[in-house]
């Protein structure tokens, strides 16, 4: 859970092939990795390539919860 407009810590690439879904329970999430930016509302669900640097921030006033998954390649 993060605080709205309060931003992750930025994460290292992780193995070639490595993907990270991401369930958005509430709020708006801006996903930003060094390919593209991606903002999800609640109750969206995408799957990111996470071979690349990339980090998240909460955006908007309402606190945004999220479920991550990482499947590693």
């Amino acid at each position: 859970m993060r605080r709205a407009g309060a931003t992750a810590s930025r994460f290292a690439a992780h193995k070639a092939g490595t993907r990270e879904i991401f369930h958005i329970l509430s709020g708006r999430l801006e996903i930003q990795t060094t390919r593209e930016v991606i903002t999800l509302d609640g109750g969206d669900t995408a799957t990111i390539r996470v071979d690349v640097a990339y980090g998240f921030v909460s955006v908007g006033s309402v606190v945004s919860k999220l479920i991550r998954l990482i499947l590693s390649a």
